[in-house]
């Protein structure tokens, strides 16, 4: 009789611990980071401003700088949301700028 009892206990005890250890793996998925890319804020910009030229909503902006509603200031650092921010808007960034760097070259060189 004791060693059923031992026996029963040992099974469910083991499968117990396995069964809590499962369950704390799950719980951390919840707090997986998301991307995120950077904006460095440029004089006289907003955060509408910001939130409209990358395709976001302001609200997006807030979730991950929740200090920007109280206001941003000149070349600070802001998270934007890398998953919900448009292609577009990012390439249309880089392909102003490599047309300008483009043209600023004389022919001659």
């Amino acid at each position: 009789m004791k060693m059923r009892v031992l026996c029963f206990w040992l099974f469910f005890g083991f499968a117990g611990a396995v069964f809590s250890q499962q369950n704390n793996q799950n719980a951390g998925n919840d707090t997986i980071a998301k991307p995120v890319m950077g904006h460095r804020v440029e004089m006289g910009e907003t955060v509408m401003l910001i939130a409209r030229k990358y395709h976001i909503t302001p609200d997006d902006i807030y979730e991950l700088n929740p200090d920007a509603v109280h206001g941003i200031t000149f070349n600070t650092v802001l998270q934007l949301p890398a998953d919900k921010v448009r292609a577009k808007a990012v390439e249309k960034k880089h392909s102003t700028a490599s047309a300008y760097a483009n043209t600023a070259k004389p022919k001659g060189f």
